[in-house]
């Protein structure tokens, strides 16, 4: 399926299954509003939204990318919506941000057992705005949640069982100004637990960690540059 770049408003489609393609389901629109979709078992990428300008205005509902090739998701669009998407399997990035400009909010989504990782990637056009609640990362060959750039909102969100590698983690801050509530990050990275990573070292820009958040071990599950914490000034959660 392939949505090509049009003039019209209010584009909508739903109730589509994409197998054994070479992308499962391309949009490269704006003003689209995409629910109930399955793409599974397709050569490259499962589900791919280009790049559409910083007035997009898109929204994707209901979306499960499985046992795809590439990447499960591929989201290039700003000013869009995505609520209720899985992402399981795949062979690179579960769902993955790539020169992603701002305004992206993502509620409610599950990335496992993918070959790369599970939500996050490279960002490289400006500083984006995401909100990212009520999301699961687990067991997936990457970072379990990497986010570049600054500005970002994360809630709710468990990370665990991510990485084969020592220079994974499961949380992986490299940007600044990232607020985090309610996060449980376990078990993740393979010689070492490295739960918790932050490479901020503008103080113009600083974290903030409020609610819980859990970690395998206190002290060796956090590496910290630049941003101590609180009154206490330590560089390790």
């Amino acid at each position: 399926v392939s949505i090509g770049t049009s003039t019209s408003v209010d584009q909508r489609i739903s109730d589509v299954v994409c197998i054994n393609n070479h992308d499962g389901f391309f949009v490269g629109s704006s003003d689209v509003d995409v629910r109930h979709v399955v793409t599974a078992n397709n050569r490259s990428v499962g589900f791919h939204m280009d790049n559409n300008g910083p007035t997009s205005r898109v929204r994707v509902h209901d979306l499960r990318a499985l046992h795809n090739g590439g990447a499960g998701v591929l989201i290039r669009a700003s000013t869009s919506v995505w609520t209720d998407i899985s992402s399981i399997g795949n062979g690179l990035n579960g769902i993955s941000f790539d020169n992603t400009p701002n305004g992206v909010i993502l509620v409610g989504a599950v990335s496992a057992a993918n070959g790369g990782a599970g939500l996050g990637a490279a960002n490289l056009v400006t500083d984006v705005i995401y909100l990212i609640k009520d999301a699961t990362s687990v067991d997936n060959m990457g970072q379990g949640l990497e986010l570049q750039r600054n500005g970002h909102t994360v809630n709710n969100v468990v990370l665990a069982n991510n990485g084969n590698g020592i220079s994974h983690f499961g949380y992986s801050l490299q940007g600044g100004a990232v607020h985090s509530r309610h996060l449980a990050v376990h078990h993740n990275g393979s010689n070492y637990q490295r739960d918790l990573f932050n490479n901020n070292t503008n103080a113009a820009l600083p974290h903030v960690f409020s609610g819980v958040l859990q970690v395998t071990d206190a002290t060796y599950s956090c590496n910290s540059w630049g941003m101590p914490f609180g009154p206490r000034g330590h560089n390790k959660i």
